[in-house]
């Protein structure tokens, strides 16, 4: 059954999704890229790019169907792909083609509709772009992009830098970071250990129902780590825990507790975590809790204008302006409430942990990484007056979010870039016949006497 904290029903925006190859935030490229073969075709570290691998004998593969796969990206704010745009270099008989990916298989228009293809079964991007709002994306709202390197020419490859997809999304960008990324999150991973000694059995027990106790703290119990007789095992040396069922919550001994002996139990439990948006928790009503009680947002300014963002659709020219995205830095004060100093200290603990352990958060809107970081340090805030409940806090802030608002349909400039230059005489060439110290290559980097480049903006 599907939950609110899988979604958001918030406003619509576009947003430029970047399946970029330089190291970034929760992905290791070199890993999580798929190749069709990985002796043809292979991701370039010193460049930061995927292209055609020189074969032995110092050209590259012309085979038509060499190709790499994107990360799959499961972003849960989408609603629908609206455009893709390949960035790279392709110089003269080199091309790009274009597949989709649901997860599963791969999809090509095949002039009717989305269907599994066969070989040498591909798209341009401007077919891709024009059927691409019909590709079946949702319930699963996860997708990747599969990429054909082509050339026609032996000497010379294409290498792309960059994918991008234009998406149709709802989201508000920060009730997804606070309560359907960071909130979810530390329910899963921040479980600190408590312990409790119970009153001595009336009767002989190899099993202990934790429904028939009532602890003077509302501990939300999700697994036992150990049991111990406090009455024969002082020093809790022994652990007589065999299992424990959180469906049941019945804990199975491997030796029995006697009748007038006192189990000593550790188990581990999810705090009541929250942040302070309603009255119900002005006063903290569960302890141990974790309360986010402050969320300070930076006005945004712009960095410069490559903070803009823009995908073209090669196809038909149309393009898509993000205008100047907030990149800003989320700061939460985070305040940690017990009532026993020893689940304070605990609980203090695995927050440290948690901040060490996670150095990123994951939206799960949008399926990409922020940095995270604290910068206050742990502080008691005990008081005469507030003596019976430990309290401290701690600030931490949430990196460099990127949220675009404002979308604007435009119209892409096609620039043109003109090479000129003087290859070397062909005696000196030693493709043609020439001196053998010269490299054996037509590619880009072929010795020339000269080159000069020119750009033209149509």
């Amino acid at each position: 059954m599907p939950s609110l904290l899988d979604t958001s029903v918030s406003e619509s925006y576009r947003y430029i999704k970047e399946f970029v190859f330089n190291p970034t935030a929760g992905i290791d490229v070199a890993k999580e890229l798929v190749f069709s073969d990985s002796t043809l075709i292979f991701f370039d570290r010193s460049d930061y790019n995927v292209r055609l691998r020189r074969q032995d004998d110092g050209y590259f593969s012309i085979d038509p169907d060499i190709w790499f796969r994107t990360w799959t990206t499961i972003p849960k704010s989408l609603r629908k792909l609206l455009m893709i745009q390949v960035k790279g270099k392709t110089p003269k008989d080199t091309s790009f083609q274009v597949r989709l990916f649901d997860g599963t298989d791969q999809y090509w228009w095949d002039g009717a509709s989305w269907s599994v293809p066969g070989p040498g079964d591909w798209n341009d991007e401007g077919t891709i772009n024009a059927n691409i709002e019909d590709f079946p994306v949702l319930p699963d709202r996860q997708f990747g992009v599969v990429v054909n390197l082509v050339t026609a020419d032996k000497y010379v490859t294409p290498k792309v830098t960059e994918i991008l997809v234009l998406m149709e999304i709802r989201i508000d960008y920060i009730e997804d970071l606070v309560f359907r990324s960071l909130i979810p999150m530390m329910k899963q991973e921040v479980r600190p250990i408590a312990n409790y000694d119970l009153p001595p059995f009336d009767a002989d027990q190899s099993t202990i129902d934790l429904n028939d106790y009532v602890l003077d703290t509302a501990f939300n119990i999700v697994d036992v780590d150990a049991v111990f007789n406090w009455t024969t095992d002082p020093e809790l040396l022994t652990d007589i825990l065999d299992s424990y069922d959180p469906g049941t919550k019945v804990i199975t001994l491997t030796t029995d507790i006697l009748a007038g002996e006192r189990p000593f139990i550790l188990f581990r439990y999810e705090p009541e975590i929250t942040y302070t948006t309603q009255q119900d928790y002005v006063e903290v009503a569960k302890v141990p809790s974790i309360v986010l009680q402050r969320l300070e947002v930076p006005v945004a300014t712009a960095y410069n204008l490559a903070a803009r963002e823009g995908i073209v659709d090669k196809g038909s020219g149309r393009a898509v302006l993000i205008k100047e995205p907030w990149r800003a830095t989320l700061e939460f004060r985070l305040h940690v409430q017990t009532d026993r100093a020893v689940d304070e200290f605990r609980l203090m603990t695995k927050i440290m942990e948690f901040f060490e352990r996670n150095k990123r958060i994951r939206s799960v809107g949008l399926d990409e990484y922020f940095r995270m970081e604290i910068i206050r340090e742990f502080r008691d805030l005990i008081s005469p007056d507030r003596s019976d409940m430990r309290v401290f806090w701690t600030r931490f802030q949430i990196i460099d979010v990127r949220m675009p608002f404002i979308s604007l349909d435009t119209y892409g400039v096609r620039r043109l870039i003109v090479k000129f230059s003087e290859p070397v005489s062909p005696h000196e060439d030693p493709v043609k016949g020439g001196a053998s110290s010269v490299p054996t290559t037509h590619a880009e980097d072929s010795p020339k006497l000269w080159e000069e480049i020119i750009e033209i903006i149509e």
